[in-house]
């Protein structure tokens, strides 16, 4: 009878002190991550190279997170985020893709949604190619799915 109430008790204290952890805690992690969608390039619609690599969610204090992306033989690159009732809301921030062998330096915005291990982002590209043509990329179809490893 003693062993039941003492584990009953180990149970309950360890689950009100998973409970402590705040939201943000409770995204930072690993992630696998994949991006896809369409933009449109020179008034034309295109289907944009899939990504994929690894998310790095770290809580850097009580109100905000830091992103890190890690593109599988690519590029990192970085963004702060805030979350608050599960939607995670990304900082603009810059990065280079590459479409039909050009370079396009365009920002980056987006929001979403946390699901148990799983983050779901609707993002938005702008930006412009980095060659003397300054021909113009944008999309808000760009959709981000990232798994907790």
């Amino acid at each position: 009878m003693k062993k039941g109430l003492y584990l009953t008790i180990v149970l309950v204290v360890m689950a009100v002190l998973a409970g402590c952890k705040n939201e943000l805690q409770q995204v930072s992690g690993e992630y696998s991550y994949k991006i896809s969608g369409n933009a449109i390039v020179d008034s034309t619609e295109v289907h944009l190279t899939n990504e994929s690599g690894a998310l790095h969610i770290i809580d850097k204090d009580e109100k905000e997170l830091l992103l890190t992306f890690n593109m599988l033989a690519g590029d990192v690159y970085t963004t702060n985020a805030e979350l608050s009732a599960k939607v995670l809301k990304i900082s603009e921030f810059e990065r280079v893709i590459m479409h039909n062998a050009k370079n396009y330096k365009i920002k980056v915005t987006g929001e979403g949604n946390v699901y148990d291990n799983n983050i779901v982002l609707d993002m938005q590209y702008k930006g412009m190619s980095m060659d003397k043509d300054s021909i113009e990329l944008e999309s808000k179809d760009i959709k981000l799915v990232a798994t907790r490893n």
